[in-house]
C-alpha cells in the first residue's frame, strides 16, 4: 500500500507540474493573469506532494524552476509595458531554462518511481520466497509427525501382540492342564 502511494503520489506531482508548465505557458503567451490559475494550483499541490515525499532533491529542483525561471518570466511578464517588443521577453524563454528544470524534476520523479518499484519487486519475492520455506517447513514437520506416529504405532501394537500371545499361549497350557 505504501509504495501504491507513493506511485500514486509521483504521478499526482507530474501532473501538478504539467499544470505549472501550462498555466505558465498560457500566461506568457496571453498575458493575462487568469492563465496562471492552473500554474498556481500545480503549485500548491505540489508543494502538498513534496512534503509527504521527503525529499530534498526534488524539493530542491522544484523550487529553483519556480525561483529561478518561472518567477522572473511572470515578472518580466507583468513589466512587459516598459519594453517595446514582446523580444526580450521570448529571448528569455526560447532559452528553454523552464523546459530544463522541469526535465530534471521529471526524470527525479520516474527515478523514484522506478527505485520504488523495483523494491516492490523484491519485497515481492521475498514475501514469496518466505511463503514457500513455511510451506516447505510445515510439509516436511508433516512427514515428521506422520512417521513418528506410525512408528508410535507399531511399538504399541507390538506390545499389544506379544501380551496377548502370552495370554493365549497362557490360556493354552491351562487349557492343557498345565
Amino acid at each position: 500500500i505504501e509504495n501504491s502511494n507513493l506511485e500514486q503520489n509521483g504521478l499526482a506531482l507530474l501532473t501538478a507540474m504539467v499544470n505549472m508548465e501550462t498555466g505558465l505557458r498560457g500566461f506568457i503567451i496571453n498575458q493575462q493573469d487568469a492563465f496562471l490559475e492552473p500554474y498556481e494550483l500545480g503549485m500548491r499541490e505540489a508543494s502538498a506532494i513534496t512534503a509527504t515525499l521527503n525529499n530534498a532533491q526534488l524539493v530542491s529542483r522544484i523550487n529553483a524552476w519556480k525561483n529561478d525561471y518561472a518567477t522572473p518570466i511572470i515578472e518580466l511578464v507583468n513589466l512587459r509595458k516598459q519594453y517595446p517588443s514582446r523580444t526580450e521577453l521570448y529571448e528569455r524563454h526560447e532559452k528553454k531554462l523552464g523546459k530544463t528544470f522541469m526535465d530534471s524534476i521529471r526524470a527525479s520523479v520516474d527515478e523514484i518511481i522506478a527505485t520504488e518499484r523495483a523494491l516492490m519487486s523484491t519485497r515481492s519475492q521475498a514475501s514469496t520466497d518466505a511463503a514457500s520455506t513455511a510451506f516447505d517447513t510445515i510439509l516436511f514437520a508433516c512427514v515428521i509427525g506422520l512417521v513418528v506416529s506410525l512408528l508410535f504405532g507399531y511399538s504399541i501394537s507390538q506390545n499389544i501382540t506379544q501380551l496377548v500371545v502370552q495370554a493365549v499361549s497362557s490360556a493354552k497350557k491351562l487349557a492343557r492342564g498345565e
